[in-house]
C-alpha cells in the first residue's frame, strides 16, 4: 500500500521536476543569447535539484517506516504458538505441541451449540477480560454441589470460554480452555504442573477470589459461589470484620450466610425478586486458562487478555 503511494508521488514529483527543469533550461538558452543572469538560473537549477532529493529522500524514510509498522503489526497479531511468555521459551517446543492438541480436540466447540449438547452449560456472564464460562456438567451434582475432582485431561477442559462478537460471528466465539480443581492446598498439586510443558506455579490462579471483582479489595475473602442458570454468580464473601456476606457485582452486599459452602446457602431471591434455578455453588478451584482460539499479548497461561474486553 505504502509503496504504492511513495511510487506514486514520486512520479508526479519527477513530473513536475520536468516541467520546472525545462522551464529554466529554456530561460539558460535564452539568457545564454543574452549573457544575462546566467549564474542565478544555474543556481535555481541546483536549488531545484537539492529540494527534490530532500522531498525523496522524506517520502523514502517515511514509507520505510510505514512498512517497518505494519511488519511490527503482523508480528503482534502472529500465531498462538508464539504468544508464549519469557518462563516458558525453554518449553516452546513441546508446549506449542501441546497447544496445538488442544486446539485440535476443541475445535469443535467453535460452535457453542455443539458445546451445550456435549455438557457444557452456561455459568457466568461475561466476566471482564476473561468472557463467558461454560462448565461441563459433570462438574455437577443433581443437588447443586461440586462434583469437580482433582483428575486433569489436557484435551477434556472443565470449562471453554467464550465472548460475544455480535457484529463479526452470530454466534459466540470460543477463545480459551480452562482447567480447574479443588484447591486442597496453598499451591496447585504436582499433576496441575504438570498439564503443559514448563507450567510454574503463577500459572494457576485461585477462583472465586477478591481480584475478580474490582470493587472489592485483599482485606475481603472470598469462600465460594453460587451460580444459577443464566450465568448470574452470587459470592459468598466474608468482609473485613468477619461477616459472612452474600454479594453480587455491582449491587454489593445484600444478606448474610453462616459461612458454610453448601447449596442451601445460595439465596432463592435478590432484592425481593426470585432468582434462576441453582446450577452450582463451589468453594475455591484452582484454575488455569489456555488461550488457545484469541492470542493473549499478556501470555498463554495468563488468567486475563487485553483483547477481550470489560464485557460484550
Amino acid at each position: 500500500m505504502f509503496i504504492k503511494v511513495f511510487l506514486a508521488l514520486y512520479v508526479h514529483i519527477r513530473y513536475c521536476y520536468y516541467l520546472t527543469y525545462s522551464n529554466i533550461k529554456f530561460k539558460i538558452k535564452a539568457n545564454r543569447r543574452s549573457h544575462k543572469n546566467y549564474g542565478d538560473v544555474m543556481m535555481k537549477t541546483k536549488g531545484a535539484n537539492l529540494a527534490i532529493g530532500l522531498l525523496i529522500l522524506i517520502l523514502t524514510l517515511t514509507a520505510c517506516e510505514a512498512i517497518n509498522s505494519d511488519i511490527e503489526s503482523a508480528n503482534e497479531s502472529s500465531s498462538i504458538d508464539q504468544q508464549i511468555t519469557s518462563a516458558h521459551i525453554s518449553q516452546t517446543a513441546g508446549l506449542n505441541q501441546a497447544l496445538a492438541e488442544v486446539r485440535s480436540a476443541t475445535s469443535e466447540y467453535n460452535d457453542v451449540d455443539k458445546a451445550e449438547n456435549d455438557g457444557y452449560t452456561q455459568f457466568s456472564i461475561h466476566i471482564p477480560f476473561m468472557g463467558i464460562h461454560y462448565l461441563n456438567n459433570s462438574a455437577i451434582n443433581p443437588d447443586g454441589s461440586s462434583n469437580l475432582d482433582g483428575n486433569l485431561n489436557r484435551l477434556e477442559p472443565e470449562i471453554l470460554v467464550y465472548v460475544d462478537d455480535a457484529s463479526q460471528n452470530p454466534q459466540r466465539r470460543l477463545v480459551a480452555v480452562e482447567y480447574a480443581i479443588p484447591m486442597n492446598s496453598d499451591s496447585p498439586p504436582q499433576e496441575a504442573l504438570n498439564l503443559f510443558p514448563g507450567l510454574e506455579a503463577h500459572d494457576w490462579h485461585v477462583h472465586p477470589s477478591s481480584h475478580e471483582l474490582p470493587m472489592l479489595n485483599d482485606n475481603w475473602t472470598i469462600h465460594g459461589e453460587c451460580h444459577y442458570q443464566g450465568g448470574l454468580g452470587v459470592f459468598l464473601a466474608e468482609d473485613p470484620n468477619g461477616n459472612f456476606v452474600l454479594f453480587t457485582p455491582p449491587t454489593g452486599a445484600f444478606g448474610s450466610w453462616s459461612g458454610t459452602i453448601e447449596p442451601a446457602q445460595c439465596p432463592s431471591t435478590l432484592g425481593g425478586n426470585p432468582l434462576p434455578p441453582l446450577l452450582i455453588v463451589h468453594g475455591k478451584w484452582w484454575t488455569l486458562h489456555a488461550w488457545v482460539w484469541q492470542p493473549n499479548p499478556e501470555g498463554v497461561f495468563h488468567p486475563t487478555n487485553p483483547r477481550i474486553g470489560s464485557g460484550n
